[in-house]
């Protein structure tokens, strides 16, 4: 996936996309951007999305936004706007934790020199604890910047690494990236790759991607992808790839066998699964390769639905955008569409791709007001669960600004079906009051039902990780070795149609019984039942038993056949005291008494107060929870620090940051549930918030 004018995608204001014949739903969000002059600006010309924040950027205006979810954070334009040879900033962006890149691949360097025109640059501004800064002042320039070289076109980060493609590489045109590596004080250039044998014009460095220890470059000019890995630092060629032309696109020169392919326009990488985008009139269509071992290999070919070669101009460029994540695919075709698949209209279409790549849908934004949309699908993104697509040709029809741009987001899971109503699902243990030891074995059990089809499978996640499925009722999953702490677990479970229904539970592990006169949990809430058990140590000789509680309880009740074992139900009244059992013995010491100190358990608990304090089990406190605005987390210890990993209730991270002492959260979030997990030095802490 380029991070450049190819990719553009954003969010904000409710709107419906239809999907084809199943006719399928997603809901999403379009984003409408600030524009103070009525020309072309074409935002969501180049977008990306990181850890809940966006960047979005214009062709034509040197501007960039950057956005929390649907906030703005705030728009930042070139270090140079209005200066001579200072020109696209924002027509390629990147980040990553750390950082944010901005391309401007037409920045003209050394504006001094006559003979030097669009060597290109790429401005860098650090982020603070995660959290993205308008402070562009530091950028970086080619090893050795050339007439047109385009340097910045497309950027791509991954974790330490940076990669950038300057494709036309002065009047050769053949093309290379450079690659730079995170420093403790900022980037260093590690490598500059020229692909050998390519002829001129190959365009090498046109598209390229990172993901892990694989970069992907397309050469769509020779009609090739090149796949570099990373051993020990130093990235070498693995492998390149060419589609078989004669069966993948139509011929132009027999003599010559020259074929029509853009082949390597776009690209985008996850694991080993390659996403390559071809939308040459002649050919549009998508491929997925494999990266094996020394090879890369074609897995997939995706086409629109309905795919005649005698048709070729009825597919709006598809492939001009690709993206991939896992086995999710989205592919963007932004011209020469209409609401349905046979207009030939410019408003564009998204496709997606799902469960082994196979044609989920399309996207349909329907009509905004006061908006003619065009070029849907100029860019596409697909971060984690999220989907994000561009239509910078869009037109504004109450100011009359043409190409302003705009842009969705939606879930990409998220599906209702015309007359199909979504499945139901509910975990029914663990519950939150159940009591756990570690090193615990839990099993978790889910119940779903689908009203009008059939549930297919439901899966079991904990925080953000898939742990695994079960296809048939009763639906469950067993997890070994569970340490002590908060633990959030949740369940998707999935109709014969696609749509999906989710479910959650919090609850606490203790953490490892010591060797006691009385077994039990430590502390009780309010309406529990507790069990209690006297230790085989202490029942040899034993004749009776004689239990009581010294605190305020509804009931104490033995166990049937195990009068040392007790059932201590709590009650709406519930108060801290000792639990006892004097036990008469056949030999000495014919009577003992044995207690048990049980204290009032500060869980957190799904509907408390706007003005209650609740305590963690481990001693940080977040108040208000729930919360309108924000909540604030103060850590116990004043001077510690913490990660903090903020999921929605899909198990999607929101949020990502380190604090010291306590922090503060929530203004941009949505109504709902939220997990947050606090990761200190020696511990870590969960607790489970609820914005209304």
């Amino acid at each position: 996936m380029k991070k450049t004018i190819r990719k553009g995608f954003t969010l904000l204001a409710f709107c419906a996309m239809g999907f084809t014949s199943q006719a399928q739903q997603f809901a999403a969000t379009m984003l409408d951007f600030t524009n103070q002059n009525p020309i072309e600006h074409e935002f969501g010309f180049s977008s990306v999305e990181f850890n809940g924040y966006s960047i979005y950027g214009t062709e034509f205006n040197q501007t960039i936004n950057i956005y929390k979810d649907n906030a703005l954070l705030f728009q930042a334009v070139s270090p140079f706007y209005l200066q001579p040879g200072s020109r696209s900033f924002g027509h390629a962006v990147a980040m990553n934790e750390g950082w944010v890149a901005v391309g401007a691949y037409q920045d003209d360097v050394t504006p001094s020199n006559p003979n030097s025109d669009v060597e290109g640059r790429v401005y860098l501004s650090k982020n603070i604890n995660g959290v993205p800064q308008n402070n562009f002042t530091t950028s970086i320039t080619a090893q050795t910047p050339a007439h047109r070289d385009q340097f910045g076109e497309v950027i791509d980060m991954y974790g330490e690494w940076m990669v950038i493609g300057a494709p036309s590489n002065g009047e050769i045109d053949k093309g290379y990236i450079e690659i730079w590596k995170q420093t403790s004080t900022g980037w260093e250039r590690k490598q500059k790759i020229q692909a050998a044998g390519l002829p001129s014009g190959a365009k090498f460095g046109f598209s390229v991607a990172i993901n892990g220890d694989y970069i992907v470059v397309g050469a769509p000019n020779a009609q090739k992808v090149f796949v570099y890995k990373n051993t020990n630092g130093v990235w070498a060629l693995h492998s390149s790839f060419t589609p078989d032309m004669p069966t993948w696109a139509r011929i132009y020169d027999s003599s010559t066998q020259k074929y029509y392919s853009f082949f390597g326009h776009d690209v985008d990488v996850f694991g080993n699964k390659i996403i390559v985008g071809d939308p040459n009139q002649s050919v549009q269509k998508a491929a997925i390769l494999t990266i094996n071992a020394s090879t890369t290999t074609l897995s997939h070919a995706l086409v629109p639905p309905g795919y005649s070669t005698s048709a070729f101009t009825h597919y709006g460029g598809y492939g001009h955008s690709v993206a991939i994540n896992d086995d999710r695919a989205v592919v963007g075709a932004p011209i020469e569409y209409g609401p349905d698949l046979t207009d030939k209209q410019t408003e564009g279409k998204v496709f997606f791709y799902e469960n082994n790549f196979q044609y989920k849908g399309y996207m349909n934004v329907g009509s905004p007001a006061g908006k003619t949309v065009g070029g849907l699908g100029r860019s596409v993104d697909l971060n984690g669960e999220y989907v994000l697509v561009g239509a910078e040709f869009t037109h504004n029809t109450i100011t009359n600004r043409l190409i302003e741009g705009v842009a969705f987001r939606m879930p990409f899971y998220y599906i209702t079906q015309s007359g199909n109503t979504p499945p139901s699902v509910s975990i029914t243990s663990p519950t939150v009051n159940s009591t756990y030891y570690a090193p615990a074995t839990i099993t978790l059990e889910a119940f779903a039902n689908d009203a009008d089809g059939s549930v297919t499978r439901v899966e079991f996640y904990q925080n953000s990780t898939y742990l695994g499925s079960d296809n048939t009722a009763p639906y469950s999953f067993t997890v070994p070795n569970v340490s002590a702490g908060s633990k959030y677990f949740y369940v998707k479970a999935f109709d014969n149609q696609g749509a999906i229904a989710l479910n959650d539970v919090i609850f606490n592990v203790n953490t490892p019984l010591p060797a006691a006169d009385i077994n039990g949990p430590a502390c009780g809430s309010k309406n529990q039942t507790l069990l209690f058990e006297l230790s085989a140590a202490k029942r040899i000789n034993a004749t009776g038993y004689n239990w009581y509680y010294t605190g305020s309880n509804q009931s104490i009740t033995p166990v049937s056949g195990s009068a040392y074992k007790v059932n201590v139900a709590t009650g709406n009244n519930f108060s801290a005291g000792q639990l006892c059992v004097g036990v008469n013995y056949s030999a000495a010491p014919w009577h003992a008494t044995y207690c048990i100190n049980v204290t009032t358990c500060s869980a957190l608990r799904e509907g408390a107060a706007d003005d209650a304090s609740i305590a963690f089990n481990t001693g940080s406190v977040t108040y208000p929870n729930p919360f309108n605005t924000t909540s604030t987390i103060e850590f116990a210890d004043k001077n510690t620090s913490a990660k903090i990993l903020v999921l929605d209730a899909t198990g999607v991270v929101v949020m990502k940051t380190q604090a010291t002492g306590s922090f503060s959260f929530g203004a941009d979030f949505k109504p709902g549930m939220y997990l947050v997990t606090l990761e200190f030095s020696d511990k870590t802490e969960s607790v489970k918030v609820v914005k209304e």
